[in-house]
């Protein structure tokens, strides 16, 4: 299809983020950068305050267009929303998070001669506000540079937001239907394999609302397994295209640390069949971390001695 040059579409997904959701659109109807077609997918909410908020805002602001479906999750909510894109680019936005003011403007300016902007963001929670590590400086990444970067996990991130795309580049981009969390880690590596030029930037544009309840705030031990399971999905990609270039040991003990912080505060007995490791070579990975991942592992070990858990290697 022909896409409408210079306008912006806006895919965001809804379900049941209630107050949240006014936060996020009042972000993105009074962005300096006007040009904006916004795509809201409610993703069969039943929450009565996030439904007014929707019939609300389709009556205050014309480039609003809404579509209501069945629940089906995440990944289905950003498939319809890619199937109904009109714009020359393509941003996307979750409900509960929201945008600074100039935010597009910055993207567009910025994606010039590459195929798509990543910018920096911060992480909102509800009295405070944390601004993550950012690239050094901007630059330019060209492939294979870019998949490299995107195993690190560092300069360039494994999340499609905060992020503006050609929307030529996501045709045929299809987030994954048969799981929801972590969909980003597998979209990703897609994406970046069709990605020649990807420019990195300082600003932060975005702020990662944590709220309390979602996915990656508070994130248990049966996340932080998922979380693992898709960086080894996103590793397979990627060595499928360019065999046995990519190993992501640096995403798997991360994983890792958060699944044994998961054992270790949880609250509930766990099941002996939930509670292994996943297999990685740790040799890979910096001493110090090894150390630290070895504390931990003790003290998992002295609560199952205790008798909390039950602890069963894989």
């Amino acid at each position: 299809m022909a896409y409408i040059k210079g306008k912006v579409s806006i895919i965001i997904p809804v379900y049941n983020t209630g107050i949240y959701l006014k936060r996020c659109l009042d972000s993105i109807i009074t962005q300096t950068y006007q040009d904006l077609d916004i795509i809201i997918i409610d993703d069969g909410s039943s929450d009565i305050v996030t439904k007014e908020i929707i019939s609300t805002y389709r009556k205050l602001d014309d480039r609003i267009r809404v579509h209501h479906k069945e629940n089906g999750g995440l990944s289905r909510a950003y498939n319809d929303g890619l199937d109904r894109v009109i714009g020359e680019y393509t941003v996307f936005v979750d409900s509960d998070d929201y945008l600074k003011k100039r935010a597009i403007e910055i993207l567009v300016n910025k994606i010039d001669g590459v195929d798509m902007v990543q910018a920096s963001y911060s992480l909102k929670f509800e009295h405070l506000i944390f601004n993550r590590a950012r690239a050094a400086k901007e630059m330019v990444i060209e492939k294979p540079a870019t998949l490299y970067g995107l195993m690190k996990n560092t300069a360039i991130n494994n999340y499609v937001w905060a992020k503006i795309y050609r929307s030529d580049l996501l045709k045929d981009i299809r987030f994954p239907t048969s799981y929801n969390n972590f969909s980003d880690m597998e979209v990703s590596a897609y994406i970046f394999l069709k990605a020649s030029k990807v420019r990195v930037i300082k600003e932060r544009i975005y702020y990662y609302y944590q709220r309390k309840g979602s996915s990656t705030n508070g994130m248990t031990y049966q996340e932080a397994r998922k979380m693992f399971a898709n960086f080894k999905r996103q590793e397979d990609i990627l060595n499928r295209h360019y065999p046995g270039h990519f190993c992501n040991h640096t995403n798997y003990y991360r994983s890792e640390m958060m699944i044994l912080s998961g054992y270790i505060t949880s609250k509930k007995n766990i099941d002996k069949s939930d509670i292994y490791l996943p297999v990685y070579d740790d040799e890979k990975i910096w001493p110090i971390f090894r150390m630290a991942r070895w504390i931990l592992w003790k003290i998992v070990c002295i609560k199952y001695h205790l008798g909390n858990i039950q602890y069963i290697r894989k």
